[in-house]
């Protein structure tokens, strides 16, 4: 699920980061994340889904390489990585609206889909930002 590796690296962010950027960007990926979680942990019981209760594939290689970042380097690693999983969120909900089979969840990347795509702009701004950055 994407909204845990958005949190679990924000949060790391918010203790890591060297940028005043990356922390502010990190607050708001944790609050907007988690209230998109919440809804849809609200709407899984009555679709009859199990929602992941940890990371898994490759986001789990990457919270560990985020792990190992210091300073400037975790900034800009951080930023890449919001940008990466931000894309393939925004792609992910926009092919759900355009072909989705289930009006609830339908309604909920319609709900969601503008503060990815708000993220998204937010995300690739900072790597521009931390990428002219001297360590």
């Amino acid at each position: 699920m994407s909204d845990m590796f958005e949190i679990q690296s924000s949060q790391l962010a918010a203790t890591q980061a060297n940028s005043s950027g990356v922390k502010s960007l990190a607050a708001q990926l944790i609050r907007d994340h988690t209230a998109a979680s919440r809804r849809l942990m609200t709407l899984a019981p009555r679709l009859a889904m199990q929602l992941p209760t940890s990371l898994q594939g490759p986001k789990v290689g990457q919270l560990t390489a985020l792990r190992s970042q210091k300073g400037v380097a975790f900034d800009r690693a951080y930023a890449a990585a919001q940008v990466s999983a931000h894309e393939q969120a925004v792609n992910l909900f926009r092919a759900y609206i355009r072909v989705g089979s289930n009006a609830a969840l339908k309604t909920h990347a319609q709900q969601t889909l503008p503060g990815l795509e708000k993220h998204l702009q937010s995300a690739r701004a900072l790597l521009k930002t931390v990428s002219t950055a001297k360590p």
